[in-house]
């Protein structure tokens, strides 16, 4: 599981006139996924809730608190940086700086309350977001179809962002088996095989030895080597029943 990130306290996505509130349930589901916090929309084009959480499944108190705006001035004015997506070169901006170009130019978290700007599915970022924008990014892409949708490209963004923060993640403690249930194992193991006439029991069996190996080699946790030793001990019982009744 990831954990909450300065990074992901001070970025917020911002849906410049989306046209689809399918989409912006899925934007919601991803920033909910990774941890950010703050969505903002800008004159989206007949909003639905309704829609929204279809797709925005588990994001719906994201998506019912996310601010809607009918200027991106509003949604600007306490912004300390701006950062624009757009597939296209503009003029008087030339060309974007490539996603992974600019993520590798964040030397250190956002210094201030950052804006993601994300413009509409059809045509993009408007003019009046491109003028607005310190930093125009593009998300690399095939030449013959370099548009990403809507909520893969914010995905993106938050994604590689938010890899920054991977060394925090929190990895649930997983129980490992002790060294004595190895033995046991092996033990097990070797009377499996002496009593299904896989080989004769003897030290320095190289056949017994490279099963042993093998079974070390799987590094079960705690839980798969009680299964392991309950198949075994089974199979074991079961051959000694068998000879016993010959």
């Amino acid at each position: 599981m990831l954990s909450t990130s300065k990074t992901s306290q001070l970025v917020h996505i911002v849906l410049v006139e989306p046209q689809d509130s399918l989409n912006i349930g899925s934007v919601a589901r991803a920033m909910m996924n990774l941890g950010f916090q703050h969505l903002h929309l800008v004159r989206p084009h007949n909003f639905s809730l309704d829609k929204a959480l279809v797709t925005g499944r588990w994001a719906e108190s994201l998506i019912r608190n996310a601010t809607i705006h009918h200027s991106l001035q509003t949604a600007l004015e306490s912004m300390h940086d701006v950062v624009g997506f757009s597939s296209l070169s503009r003029p008087h901006r030339g060309e974007p700086t490539v996603l992974p170009d600019w993520i590798e130019s964040l030397t250190a978290e956002p210094r201030g309350q950052t804006a993601l700007l994300f413009g509409r599915e059809d045509t993009g970022l408007p003019s009046e977001a491109i003028e607005q924008c310190r930093t125009l990014v593009r998300i690399p892409s095939h030449h013959d179809y370099p548009a990403f949708n809507l909520a893969q490209s914010a995905l993106l963004a938050m994604y590689e962002l938010s890899r920054s923060s991977w060394s925090t993640i929190v990895r649930p403690v997983e129980e490992l088996p002790t060294w004595n249930q190895y033995q046991r194992l092996d033990q097990l193991c070797s009377d499996v095989m002496e009593a299904s006439g896989f080989h004769h029991h003897k030290d320095g069996d190289p056949t017994a030895t490279s099963i042993k190996t093998m079974l070390r080699r799987i590094q079960m946790n705690e839980h798969e080597m009680r299964i392991m030793l309950a198949l075994f001990n089974r199979v074991r019982l079961s051959l000694t029943r068998v000879q016993g009744g010959e």
